[in-house]
């Protein structure tokens, strides 16, 4: 996506459902100012806390946007897409090209919000794993992802944490499923951390919680 459009994603629903039509309006509005000029406007502090929320992703499509912009001027196009070769299968939309990117980018971010919805501390160390399987030279297409995911179908939420955190340590291109002995030191897993927590709310004290408990497999 450009600087001048942005995605709804699914994550938004939650925030803007205690909405009323004249808030929710706003917030659009307050969108579209962002995007053309770069400033934010005042609002009350609820509505503020929303608008931020959203900002957020706002600002990484625009960063992704920058990147591929700059990269494709270093291919000789100003924000065109690279030159097609004879090699591609799909001249209308190469692989590498803007649209292309965008696109991946856009499925795989979906995918993954629908898997971890409200689970943000998981899809946090879910997307530094994808980092260490980029290092791999290993490639995160939407279906890698689907696979990758599939293997954490059968564990629970901390069980899935736990998996995460081991690839990551031991730069594993994939999961594997923790044994029993593993499992066991799980038992004491803070009641809390099954429901929801979002993440600009969560403590000091739970933040050093799991730290501890993921201290344990290391």
């Amino acid at each position: 996506m450009g600087k001048n459009s942005f995605i709804l994603y699914t994550d938004y629903e939650e925030k803007l459902a205690p909405l009323s039509d004249k808030e929710l309006g706003e917030i659009i509005r307050n969108i579209f100012v962002y995007l053309r000029t770069g400033k934010v406007q005042k609002m009350d502090r609820a509505l503020s806390f929303v608008f931020n929320f959203i900002k957020v992703e706002l600002d990484k499509n625009n960063e992704n946007y920058e990147r591929i912009v700059e990269r494709n001027k270093e291919n000789g196009k100003k924000g065109g897409r690279p030159k097609t070769t004879k090699t591609q299968k799909n001249p209308k939309n190469p692989v590498g090209s803007k649209k292309a990117d965008t696109d991946t980018d856009t499925d795989i971010k979906i995918i993954i919000n629908n898997y971890f919805y409200k689970k943000e501390i998981i899809k946090e160390r879910f997307y530094e794993f994808l980092e260490v399987r980029k290092k791999l030279k290993a490639v995160n297409t939407p279906r890698a992802i689907k696979l990758l995911l599939k293997d954490l179908d059968n564990a629970t939420d901390i069980e899935k944490l736990v998996m995460i955190e081991k690839s990551i340590k031991n730069s594993w291109k994939s999961f594997y499923e923790l044994k029993p002995h593993e499992k066991q030191k799980l038992v004491d897993v803070p009641d809390w951390f099954d429901k929801t927590i979002e993440k600009e709310k969560l403590t000091k004290e739970e933040q050093n919680e799991i730290e501890k408990l993921l201290e344990e497999f290391k």
